[in-house]
């Protein structure tokens, strides 16, 4: 996605589903803050990231599902409801420096790695 998008889920219950599974050019950067989300090359590949996602007021819960290669996620906060991050098929890394709500990792196979704080 070229441009940035804002999401916000209002009142009542709403749930933000970001799904990027179908992704599989090369192995991404995944920047993930408590209002935000965005995919990058890694640093090395030295490209522009994609639109930058920003959400607000998903009382539910955001659901991030990454792609199939092996991949890089950066938590460096979450949002107040509940985050569940879907990392993908490939051998991913996973670092967790900050969260605000609940956050649930589900690495669907590969040999992942989970670092929790710095």
């Amino acid at each position: 996605m070229p441009g940035d998008l804002t999401l916000n889920g209002q009142t009542g219950r709403s749930s933000l589903f970001i799904n990027d599974q179908a992704f599989d050019s090369y192995s991404a950067r995944y920047n993930i803050t408590a209002n935000s989300f965005q995919r990058s090359r890694p640093v090395r590949l030295h490209s522009s990231p994609t639109g930058l996602i920003t959400y607000n007021g998903f009382s539910q819960g955001v659901f991030i599902f990454g792609g199939k290669r092996g991949n890089q996620y950066e938590v460096i906060g979450s949002p107040s409801s509940f985050m569940g991050l879907n990392t993908g098929a490939g051998v991913d890394t996973v670092s967790i420096l900050a969260t605000t709500g609940s956050v649930s990792v589900d690495g669907q196979g590969g040999a992942d790695t989970v670092n929790v704080g710095q």
